[in-house]
C-alpha cells in the first residue's frame, strides 16, 4: 500500500499531510478569506451561547467530529491518495451553510460573491478557460483536447488491430503497460463501445493484476488464449522515473517487454499508425481462434 498510493510516516507527519490536502481540496485558493468567513461564523455563535442549542448547530458539530476522525484515521494509514477526502465535501458543505447562518447579511452577500468567485474560478480552470492556479488539487485537471485526441486513436487504433478474430470463442489480449491512458480497463471500455454495437464480443483484454514474477507472468501468457501483447516502446520513457506510483505498477514492464521480445513465439507487427511508440507483438502459437 505505501509504495503504490503513499508512504509510510509517523502520525503526525501524515496528519499534516492530509490537513494540506484538505486546504487544496475544499478551500482552493481562498483559503484565507474562507477561512475569515468561517472564523465570524463561530465568534457570532459563542456569542449567542445562552441560546438553547438548535438542530442545525448539532448537527454541524457532529459533522467537525466526521471530518476530524476521518483526518485521524486516515493519519493510521500509509495511503496518501487525496482523493479519499471526497466523501467529507458533504459534511464541509454544511459547516459552510452553518457558518453563513450566522453572519448579518452584509457579510453574507460578500461571502456569497466569495464562493461564486471560487466556483467560477474551479470551473475556469477545469475548462481550461484561466491558467491552473499552483495551489489548485492536482485532480482538478484542465482538458487536453489534442493529447486526448491522439491517445483515443491510439485506443482505437489497438483495438482494430488486436480484435480482428469474430468467427468463434473468447480470447485475450494483454496490456503490458498500466497508464491512465493505456490499460486493460481502458482497453475493454473502447472494445466494448466499438465491437458491441456490432456483435463482436470475443476480443477482452487483461493485465498482470498484482502478480510479480516474471516468468510466472510469461507462463500465465503462454499457457493462456492470449493473441495479442500490447505494450509501449521503453525508448519513448513511458514510465517516467519521478512518478514513484507509475513505477510502483510497473515494476516487471520492461523485464516482460524484454522477455517478449526475445521469444520466438511472439512476433513484432508493424508499427501501429495512430502511435508508431505502442508495440504490438502476436501471438504466433496460440489456441485463440
Amino acid at each position: 500500500m505505501a509504495e503504490l498510493h503513499g508512504k509510510k510516516d509517523t502520525f503526525f507527519s501524515t496528519l499534516l499531510y492530509w490537513l494540506h490536502e484538505f486546504r487544496n481540496s475544499f478551500f482552493a485558493e481562498s483559503f484565507f478569506l474562507t477561512s475569515l468567513v468561517l472564523g465570524i461564523g463561530v465568534i457570532r455563535s459563542f456569542s449567542r451561547l445562552r441560546k438553547p442549542v438548535d438542530h442545525f448547530t448539532l448537527c454541524s458539530l457532529v459533522a467537525v467530529f466526521q471530518i476530524a476522525i476521518v483526518l485521524v484515521v486516515f493519519s493510521f494509514s500509509s495511503n496518501r491518495n487525496a482523493r479519499y477526502l471526497l466523501p467529507v465535501l458533504p459534511y464541509f458543505a454544511l459547516i459552510v451553510c452553518w457558518t453563513l447562518a450566522q453572519i448579518d447579511d452584509r457579510i453574507f452577500s460578500w461571502a456569497v460573491l466569495l464562493f461564486l468567485v471560487q466556483l467560477a474560478s474551479t470551473y475556469g480552470q477545469a475548462f481550461g478557460l484561466v491558467s491552473r492556479a499552483p495551489t489548485t488539487t492536482w485532480w482538478l485537471l484542465p482538458p487536453n483536447s489534442i493529447s486526448y485526441h491522439q491517445q483515443a486513436e491510439a485506443l482505437n487504433g489497438i483495438v482494430s488491430r488486436t480484435c480482428t478474430q469474430i468467427t468463434s470463442g473468447f480470447y485475450s489480449n494483454i496490456i503490458g503497460i498500466e497508464k491512465p491512458w493505456l490499460n486493460a480497463h481502458s482497453a475493454n471500455y473502447v472494445a466494448a463501445k466499438n465491437l458491441g454495437i456490432h456483435n463482436r464480443l470475443g476480443c477482452y483484454f487483461a493485465s498482470f493484476g498484482y502478480e510479480t514474477d516474471v516468468e510466472k507472468l510469461f507462463s500465465h501468457i503462454i499457457s493462456g488464449n492470449s493473441l495479442y501483447y500490447v505494450t509501449v516502446n521503453p525508448e519513448s520513457n513511458p514510465v517516467a522515473g519521478e512518478d514513484a506510483h507509475l513505477q510502483a505498477i510497473n515494476r516487471n514492464y520492461l523485464a516482460m517487454f524484454e522477455k517478449v521480445q526475445s521469444s520466438s513465439l511472439f512476433q513484432l507487427e508493424t508499427p501501429l499508425v495512430e502511435d508508431p511508440a505502442v508495440l504490438i507483438f502476436r501471438r504466433m502459437e496460440t489456441n485463440a481462434p
